[in-house]
């Protein structure tokens, strides 16, 4: 038997819930966040061919749906992970900074203003309401965990081909450099750090772990699914914040970079009967002016996460905010669900929107652009 301790922590609190609902450490939704970087890890060996992916990926994991000669089957996964415990978090309402974040302008007018932390972490982060008798900012499942909270990963395995070792120690360096785990994870809230000297703390070009792992953006719309971090002519998709000293610093200039490029999406627009338009390739639901009455009719109103990730990363004694792109085309399940002038529309502007986000992350005054292969 092998194993590897990995030390691991959070740079932003994490909503990441017990049974209860209530925040704590637990081990399925770190296995389930290895399997899927592994996924992206690997995925130029399988040359993106998404069937043969996902049966390695049972084989190594664990699954009870592979077949063979027709017949289904089953198997343990190979791989296992255990924390070294399932502490509940300690960062209480009573102790969450609510006065200490920036806030951002969401209008064009410039009379709406939402603090940060609400704008990225809506949901798990309730507003003040009289209407619902909360007089401050409140932890909807009080508590969370904190951030420098550290714990003990330890994945454990049998016997594993060479090859399968360094497609895992490959994945947990994309999990250090991209992952999150718990509610609004795609915002930055969760960002994980595995504190070991073994990986970079932030991607760095050139590293065999991010060459395996980049593809040319437009190349990626082919797929449907998150496989490749996207690069074009001046580098990978990634850009960075300038050096920031705590995480509500990095909290409120993620917030301020996702409004700006959802205004940008914005812009792109069906003049036609039905509504749809650039926001809906960010995620949706998209907000209340952008239903989709085609989503609104079906029994099970459906949901689409974005592709445009947000994260906090260590830069020495520093923390930086980070985004970067998962490329991937709109769904075709939910593409066939809109009317034939959506879909047209939508397939003769969708690179050009990406486009266009992308321009606006090269150009914005708080991020810069890291070059590479």
């Amino acid at each position: 038997m092998e194993k590897m301790e990995i030390p691991v922590r959070f740079l932003t609190p994490a909503f990441l819930g017990d049974a209860e609902q209530k925040g704590a450490w637990r081990s399925p939704p770190f296995k389930a966040l290895l399997r899927q970087w592994w996924r992206v890890a690997v995925a130029q060996a399988y040359g993106y061919n998404y069937e043969k992916l996902r049966e390695a990926e049972g084989l190594l994991f664990g699954h009870a749906w592979l077949k063979s000669g027709g017949n289904a089957w089953a198997s343990k996964s190979q791989l296992r992970i255990k924390l070294n415990n399932w502490d509940p978090g300690s960062l209480i309402n009573n102790h969450w900074p609510r006065k200490e974040f920036d806030q951002v302008i969401t209008s064009k007018d410039g009379k709406n203003k939402v603090d940060a932390e609400i704008y990225l972490g809506f949901g798990p982060i309730i507003p003040p309401s009289k209407k619902l008798n909360i007089p401050l900012k409140t932890l909807k499942n009080s508590p969370a965990i904190g951030p420098d909270v550290a714990n003990i990963m330890t994945l454990i395995w049998d016997s594993l081909p060479d090859a399968q070792k360094i497609s895992i120690n490959d994945a947990l360096v994309l999990c250090n450099w991209f992952g999150t785990v718990g509610s609004r994870g795609r915002n930055g809230w969760g960002s994980l750090c595995l504190t070991t000297d073994v990986f970079p703390s932030s991607p760095k070009m050139g590293h065999p772990s991010l060459s395996k792992v980049l593809r040319e953006w437009k190349e990626c719309m082919k797929e449907e699914w998150p496989h490749a971090i996207g690069k074009d002519k001046s580098g990978p998709l990634i850009w960075f914040t300038e050096p920031l000293q705590d995480w509500k610093k990095v909290i409120g200039r993620l917030a301020v970079i996702k409004v700006d490029v959802r205004r940008t999406a914005k812009r792109f627009r069906f003049s036609g009967l039905g509504q749809i338009g650039g926001i809906h390739l960010l995620g949706y639901p998209a907000g209340k002016d952008w239903e989709l009455k085609e989503f609104k009719s079906l029994q099970t109103e459906p949901r689409l996460a974005s592709q445009l990730r947000f994260k906090a990363v260590q830069d020495g004694e520093m923390l930086r905010g980070m985004v970067f792109h998962l490329p991937a085309c709109f769904p075709d399940s939910l593409f066939k669900k809109l009317a034939p002038p959506q879909q047209k529309w939508l397939k003769e502007h969708e690179l050009e929107i990406w486009a266009a986000v992308h321009r606006t992350l090269d150009t914005h005054t708080m991020l810069q652009k890291r070059g590479g292969n």
